[in-house]
């Protein structure tokens, strides 16, 4: 028997005609002065004053992942431009600035690896290129400070918790001489028979 040929529902191609490519068109890529005028709009949202400091900024910038591939040359040029208009500071923005640099940093001190034995010298080292470090809303003296009293409160936590601890071991023996618990027990049939008792759990 000769075989049936099979035809293509109507209106479509045969399954053998080469089909058509859409090709998207490729996205155009932005001038530097584009980017720079970006970088502008950037430093407008963050209301930067007229007093602000290159190095912090160029700092936040990175950190935040926002230079869009322009050269520290290019990010200055477009810095400069727009602090020829950028307003000065007043009174109330600058105790704003003072209390969001504050916050900054007590987040850092809490994000990090302090400890009770971290000494200054280390943290700073650490992260003197953290913009939440290098904020000059915040004097470096107010930045010591604020980090000795954050180690001060980790110790007296650290202290507070051996002394917890002590406590607890001191009213656990005090459980086993009141039940009477054989000293050479088995630590799991010790612990079912104490956790009967109001004062174990």
């Amino acid at each position: 028997n000769a075989p049936v040929p099979v035809h293509p529902p109507q209106g479509m191609p045969p399954t053998n005609a080469p089909s058509a490519v859409i090709q998207e068109p490729a996205p155009q890529k932005t001038t530097v002065e584009q980017r720079k005028q970006q970088v502008i709009n950037v430093f407008k949202s963050w209301a930067i004053d007229a007093l602000a400091v290159w190095d912090t900024v160029l700092a936040r910038l990175q950190h935040e992942d926002l230079t869009l591939d322009l050269s520290p040359k290019h990010l200055r040029q477009a810095f400069d431009k727009y602090q020829k208009t950028a307003p000065l500071p007043s009174k109330a923005n600058k105790k704003t600035k003072l209390k969001q640099a504050q916050a900054a940093y007590q987040e850092l001190l809490k994000s990090t690896n302090v400890t009770s034995n971290t000494t200054w010298g280390a943290f700073q080292a650490d992260h003197k290129t953290d913009p939440r470090f290098r904020d000059p809303a915040l004097r470096l003296q107010a930045k010591e400070d604020m980090f000795r009293d954050f180690v001060k409160e980790l110790r007296g936590q650290r202290k507070q918790a051996v002394k917890d601890l002590q406590h607890q071991r001191k009213r656990y023996l005090q459980l086993l001489i009141e039940q009477r618990i054989p000293a050479n027990e088995p630590y799991h049939r010790a612990r079912s028979h104490l956790e009967r008792h109001t004062a174990y759990r």
